[in-house]
């Protein structure tokens, strides 16, 4: 049987169509936005598995007549059973694996009507862990996407939630330590965006690009410049500059069980996950290097060459 991964991406925030890409930038008259959400999806079909869809509207005041269809496997619409008062969410049986396709419209408001297909998988059914990424086309502005996502087996193979790539700045500027301009490896973390990571190089002279999600972000700079740990950085919202700091130098001597020095033995740290630079350790085994200007949980790890059969040495 043929596979396909079905995708769907939306640019901002999604309404209903959950089919497709959308736009919350293009011109638009009506504000109402729409989706639905699930309670506890099942892990698989049986006579006993029930779905509960939640309908979920914004930007459109007052009491609603909600309208709600259900479709298996592309065959005729039928109507799921009430599970509120106000008819906002249903119920329905998932006896059998398939795909369930699932939409709701308001009768009384000027919103879009919502549909999301659900993929219900009989037991047994595998999974397959994907790493997606997403770019959005040169002349929208939103920055790339990288998550890893799970998905299983069945009819049709599909991410069930939308992927969803926010608003964008580009980004530019210079890393520099004491005003000196650093070269390096730059990864910018968002905290709220967390899956759009952007990863992008700082040059000869510090300086760098990057098309970001208009927020905050922890950025893991590793410069090229050995005697400069890695380290953390705040980045803000229209800010120009990445200021590193030099760090602490941390020495000391490797030996064996019978206190003999090791030569060219690897040493390096890491300070609240945040790494510093590797020592090397010279003919009396000592080493130096410097740490990353963090705070957190220390860890070490040694590693000895590999001719001196010596497991390699991580404590915390």
């Amino acid at each position: 049987m043929s596979r396909a991964l079905v995708l769907s991406v939306c640019l901002g925030a999604c309404g209903g169509a959950a089919d497709g890409v959308s736009d919350p930038d293009a011109p638009t008259a009506n504000p109402c936005q729409v989706s639905i959400s699930y309670e506890a999806l099942p892990p698989f079909a049986s006579p006993d598995t029930v779905v509960r869809a939640i309908a979920n509207v914004t930007n459109s005041e007052g009491q609603h007549t909600y309208d709600w269809f259900l479709s298996f496997n592309g065959g005729s619409n039928m109507t799921p059973a009430s599970a509120s008062p106000d008819n906002s969410a249903v119920e329905f049986p998932a006896t059998a694996d398939g795909v369930y396709r699932v939409r709701f419209r308001i009768e009384d408001a000027n919103c879009p009507e919502a549909s999301q297909d659900i993929d219900i998988n009989g037991p047994g059914v595998g999974t397959t862990a994907f790493r997606i990424r997403v770019v959005a086309p040169p002349d929208v502005d939103r920055p790339p996407l990288d998550k890893q996502v799970v998905v299983e087996g069945g009819d049709q193979d599909l991410l069930d939630d939308d992927v969803q790539l926010g608003p964008a700045v580009d980004a530019s500027g210079t890393v520099t330590l004491g005003g000196t301009p650093v070269a390096g490896y730059l990864k910018f973390m968002p905290g709220v965006g967390a899956d759009a990571v952007v990863e992008t190089y700082a040059n000869a002279v510090g300086q760098f690009s990057a098309r970001l999600r208009a927020e905050t972000h922890q950025v893991l700079v590793i410069p090229t410049t050995p005697d400069v740990p890695p380290q953390l950085v705040t980045f803000l919202a229209g800010q120009t500059s990445l200021a590193l700091q030099a760090g602490t130098q941390v020495s000391g001597t490797v030996r064996d069980p019978q206190n003999v020095a090791i030569a060219n033995a690897t040493v390096q740290l890491s300070i609240g996950g945040v790494p510093s630079t590797i020592g090397t350790t010279d003919s009396t085994g000592a080493f130096s290097l410097v740490a990353p200007p963090a705070t957190g949980l220390v860890r070490f790890e040694i590693t000895a060459p590999a001719a001196l059969g010596l497991p390699r040495l991580i404590g915390e």
